[in-house]
């Protein structure tokens, strides 16, 4: 094996809040790999508020919640501002040494007697490095991991000028089953879910999501979707392999 390839003992696909949480526990022996320049897309991308319960198992995920607390990006009960998350946790990939390569592609991946020999492309060139194992974490569904998804959405950001309060029991918002509406840290940072199938691609759910939303009822008319997410909220069930990935970094 040539001695200028480094080698981890963990390989990360996708900056995801999980991979940061995985890295966190072997910081000097693990590489994240994230093909765009973002991170923690399964919570931010997507406009995933997240549980309400934050679980901190670990001194990281407690640091990590006072942080957004004091900074007013997370409140007491819950609520977060989603897009001011991002920063926070480039800072502590920053400050805890976490090797992280953004704008990375993976080109290839060959199985090299008890080691994996990934081949990377960025701005630099291709470079080769080898790891012990691999882990995927980003939210794309696999039909291996189907039958654990039981929630996927398609969402957007709602932005009225005129409007103050969102009517949350509206009883056409309640009734309908495929749409759901949910707030962020603060009172007009309304964020519209619109549930789709396993099976819809994305141009599929931004058709419903854009037929509901011209069709939408009257208590609507004067909200306006600000912004899509770039990708599907994706929420799974528990299983034995999910719960061996599971990390801290949940908000």
């Amino acid at each position: 094996m040539q001695s200028n390839i480094s080698h981890y003992s963990t390989f990360i696909c996708g900056a995801t809040a999980t991979a940061i949480g995985i890295a966190s526990e072997n910081i000097n022996d693990t590489l994240i790999v994230e093909r765009t320049g973002l991170v923690a897309n399964e919570f931010i991308d997507c406009y995933h508020i997240g549980s309400k319960n934050w679980n901190s198992v670990s001194h990281l995920g407690k640091n990590l919640k006072k942080e957004l607390i004091q900074r007013n990006i997370l409140s007491e009960a819950g609520m977060v501002h989603i897009p001011a998350v991002a920063p926070v946790l480039f800072k502590a990939i920053k400050n805890l040494g976490i090797n992280t390569l953004f704008i990375t592609e993976v080109i290839e991946v060959k199985k090299i007697e008890e080691v994996y020999e990934i081949t990377l492309h960025n701005n630099s060139g291709f470079q080769k490095i080898t790891a012990d194992k691999i882990i995927d974490t980003t939210s794309t569904i696999h039909p291996k991991f189907k039958q654990y998804t039981y929630s996927k959405s398609i969402n957007a950001m709602l932005h009225s000028i005129e409007e103050n309060l969102f009517p949350f029991s509206n009883s056409e918002i309640i009734e309908n089953e495929n749409v759901c509406f949910e707030q962020g840290r603060f009172d007009k940072e309304i964020i519209l879910k619109y549930s789709v199938s396993n099976d819809e691609d994305w141009i599929e759910a931004r058709h419903k999501l854009h037929s509901y939303w011209q069709n939408r009822p009257a208590f609507l008319k004067k909200w306006s979707l600000a912004t899509i997410a770039s990708t599907f909220d994706i929420e799974r069930e528990p299983s034995p392999l999910l719960q061996r990935q599971k990390k801290v970094l949940r908000y």
